[in-house]
């Protein structure tokens, strides 16, 4: 089954509709390159335009050209958590639009309900708004009764109403804006600011909230028994590194354990450098706090995109971590700025290890002395069950380790590095950032799910 960590967006009553939803889908192409689309309200009639490949692509071959008289839509691009699939979205019938990020935990219940077993779980968020015939709100009331997990929903009728529904966990962001008489929905606040909408008038829904657009007003709606658990990996890797989730900014909270770490290991070296671009901040966190001169040594070859959300960095967790794709996707910039160095490498996370191997090798073979990689999030040991792309546990490298202590699997990772490039071990070090030490960086009111830290999942 096909289960997503997407990027969503809408717009409601707007007089450059295609346009901003053209802007808010490339604001989010960080979120996936797989599949993207459109759906829209046209003088009663859901429409709808998608394809496979990137947002700009499918606008090219779907949508530019196209005339589209319509004010209220929806947009999405998909990053699926299986293999490939030709499955885009938004998913359409002739009452209802929506467009899904999340996975659902009961797939087998709403099955038995349902009497189907489909290709997406997203299917099943659409049976629920076909069955409520147009009635956003109760069927986003149903959603929050009937599915378990996590589902940010956008939706439209046949009539141009528009809702947005975070459940009841809040596991992954979601916000709406106004600008100019017009509102819009979107998974970060980076998109909504790429449309001109100021950050002042950028609000985040709640868990548990829905929020209908319906005859120019809106209407917040707010369910019981709600817990925020959300997603601390948003803040550390997925979401834009500009996005604002919190009071702070992910640049900030990404600096702020860059000084941990350098806090934590107190590492010495001629240069520190980063894994681009999600590896830029903790770099400089970093480098403040140790006072070593920060260096772009890394190009990403632009034509590719993220390794961890491609199809071809699905291909790489069946044991092709060095091949030709990774390699290609991380260069070295012009001028060697690592021969006989000691370079400490920052980046977000270690999954697979499919980056970090690719780097070593990279830094070795141009003759860096010495390789030490201090790494953002802490040893991620199980699965995840709400969207991002790890459900199994086999695929992790620290789940191969019995320890829980962060130093002792940097050592066991470092090891197994060393040994695949033919090092001695000296020369390499793993260093990660501690649960306790992430903690104390997300030090605020908010709650966070770390299931795939710590094993503790809020619902199963």
């Amino acid at each position: 089954m096909i289960r997503h960590n997407c990027g969503i967006g809408g717009a409601y009553q707007s007089n450059e509709l295609v346009l901003d939803l053209y802007e808010i889908g490339t604001m989010l192409q960080h979120r996936g390159h797989e599949a993207a689309g459109i759906a829209v309200v046209e003088k009663g009639t859901i429409k709808d335009f998608k394809d496979m490949g990137s947002v700009s692509e499918v606008f090219d071959k779907k949508i530019w050209g196209q005339e589209i008289g319509a004010e209220t839509g929806i947009v999405h691009n998909r990053y699926s958590t299986t293999p490939v699939s030709t499955i885009a979205q938004p998913l359409t019938s002739t009452e209802v639009a929506i467009a899904h990020n999340g996975n659902l935990v009961n797939v087998d219940e709403l099955s038995r309900k349902y009497g189907a077993l489909p290709e997406t779980d997203s299917w099943f968020i659409l049976r629920v708004f076909e069955e409520e015939e147009g009635d956003l709100v109760k069927a986003g009331l149903r959603c929050f009764d009937e599915c378990k997990g996590a589902y940010n929903v956008v939706a439209i009728n046949r009539r141009g109403d528009m809702l947005a529904l975070r459940d009841k966990y809040g596991f992954h962001p979601l916000f709406i804006g106004n600008k100019d008489n017009a509102w819009y929905v979107a998974s970060e606040t980076i998109a909504l600011a790429g449309i001109g909408v100021r950050y002042d008038d950028i609000e985040e829904i709640a868990p548990g909230e829905m929020v209908l657009f319906s005859e120019n007003k809106r209407e917040t709606i707010s369910v019981e028994n709600a817990e925020r658990r959300e997603c601390f990996f948003e803040y550390c890797y997925f979401a834009h590194h500009l996005s604002h989730l919190n009071k702070k900014g992910n640049s900030e909270i990404r600096r702020d354990i860059g000084k941990k770490l350098w806090e934590k290991y107190k590492l010495k070296a001629d240069i520190v450098t980063y894994i681009p671009n999600s590896g830029l901040d903790y770099g400089k966190g970093f480098s403040a706090g140790a006072g070593i001169p920060l260096e772009e040594v890394f190009a990403v070859n632009t034509s590719f995109k993220r390794v961890f959300i491609t199809p071809e960095g699905k291909e790489m967790r069946n044991g092709l971590h060095l091949n030709r794709y990774s390699r290609s996707y991380l260069k070295l910039v012009p001028g060697n700025k690592v021969k006989g160095k000691s370079v400490i490498v920052a980046d977000d996370s270690i999954v697979r290890s499919n980056v970090v191997n690719a780097a070593s090798r990279r830094l070795f073979e141009s003759g860096a002395k010495e390789v030490h990689f201090v790494i953002g999030v802490p040893p991620i040991k199980y699965p995840c069950f709400y969207g991002i792309d790890f459900p199994t546990s086999e695929e992790l490298i620290a789940y191969h380790i019995k320890s829980n202590n962060e130093v002792e699997i940097g050592r066991y990772v470092a090891k197994l590095i060393a040994n695949n490039l033919g090092i001695d071990e000296e020369r390499i070090s793993v260093n990660y950032l501690g649960l306790k030490e992430l903690m104390e960086v997300f030090s605020d009111e908010k709650g966070y799910c770390y299931a795939c830290l710590n094993g503790d999942y809020p619902i199963l």
